[in-house]
């Protein structure tokens, strides 16, 4: 029997959930390092506010104790995913978020008044040396408003949005199981460093350096996601992960693969400063499949939880893997084949954006 459009939002959003509890109930472990607790809810933030997003807009459960700074900073979370496909901010908005906000945030709070030659004012995580994260990207993912970082009452603030998040999982069903494993549970912490640094000479010296000063945190950003979803996320061994690891893996390679398009042609990038890097990963058949316009209904499908209007809901089956999307989008091709498709283009796409980075 075919499934319901309910069905389908009820158990891609079950999935969500459990994974959810699982990484926050293995984040309790006695002995977990604090530098995992600190960054994997870091580098998950933007799809736990888009969980929410979309779980509140399927089932019209709107708790009455959410606070409105939730709301706004939960938006801007959800948005940030989008990266130069969201419509209010695309490549140029985007560009000047992190010039204009995020920046001279970080700024006021490390540089001045006096700015010490030693002074820094960017932390950035790796992970085996690949970046996986920083504080700008960090602020821009948590959708925190940036004049108000490192103010007196960001902390106490912090915690109450953390408090909201919690509290709409837990009433979705999420359970927290210290002995549960995720991803976070495999997480050699030992490889796992941070560093300073001034930021502007750091980004001076990264993918083209000064003469695409402006593009470079963005590029930033993008290794960074890339890297995480590349090496971090398959760590988690849990079986019932998978749909929600291949979602955030293939989404966030959707994104970056649209934003670099976006990039390339925007003409911002010269043939000297990587022209030939975007090339190599965006002329690949993986990344044309991955854009093309069969796939679209598969993103929209996983995003939003219910079924992309041009899907028959005869073709999809709760049995199967990602219920047969695949199948009815990719002329019979099966999830397999779409992991396997996601998997060899987010290694290449991560090997290009470290070589044009200059690590």
């Amino acid at each position: 029997m075919a499934p319901t459009a309910k069905d389908l939002e009820l158990d891609a959003i079950a999935k969500d959930v459990q994974f959810v509890g699982r990484l926050f109930g293995s984040l309790q472990r006695p002995g977990t390092p604090e530098r995992v607790v600190s960054i994997a809810p870091l580098s998950v933030i933007a799809f736990l506010a888009l969980f929410v997003y979309e779980a509140e807009g399927k089932l019209s459960l709107a708790p009455t104790w959410r606070a409105a700074d939730t709301e706004r900073v939960m938006a801007r979370s959800r948005h940030a995913l989008k990266l130069f496909d969201d419509t209010k901010r695309d490549l140029e908005g985007q560009v000047a978020f992190f010039r204009d906000e995020i920046e001279p945030a970080h700024r006021r709070r490390f540089l001045r008044p006096i700015p010490w030659p030693w002074a820094k004012d960017l932390g950035i995580y790796k992970y085996e040396d690949r970046p996986i994260s920083n504080t700008h990207v960090a602020s821009f993912l948590t959708g925190y408003d940036p004049p108000k970082l490192f103010t007196r009452g960001m902390s106490d603030e912090l915690r109450s949005i953390a408090s909201d998040y919690g509290r709409y999982f837990a009433a979705l069903g999420a359970s927290l199981d210290p002995t549960a494993e995720s991803f976070a549970s495999r997480w050699d912490s030992s490889r796992l460093k941070g560093v300073d640094e001034r930021a502007d000479r750091y980004y001076r010296g990264l993918f083209a350096g000064a003469t695409s000063r402006e593009i470079n945190p963005l590029l930033g950003l993008f290794q960074a996601l890339i890297n995480f979803a590349t090496f971090v996320l398959p760590l988690d061994p849990v079986p019932e992960s998978w749909q929600t690891i291949f979602k955030i893996r293939f989404l966030t390679l959707y994104h970056v693969l649209s934003g670099l398009a976006k990039l390339r042609a925007s003409g911002r990038i010269s043939p000297s400063g990587g022209a030939a890097h975007l090339d190599a990963i965006l002329n690949t058949s993986e990344a044309a499949t991955l854009l093309s316009s069969s796939v679209r209904p598969v993103r929209n499908t996983l995003m939003h939880y219910g079924p992309d209007p041009r899907l028959a809901l005869t073709s999809l089956d709760l049995g199967m893997p990602l219920y047969g999307l695949p199948e009815a989008c990719c002329g019979g091709r099966d999830a397999p084949w779409l992991e396997s498709v996601v998997t060899k283009q987010i290694e290449l796409t991560a090997a290009e954006l470290q070589a044009w980075a200059g690590a």
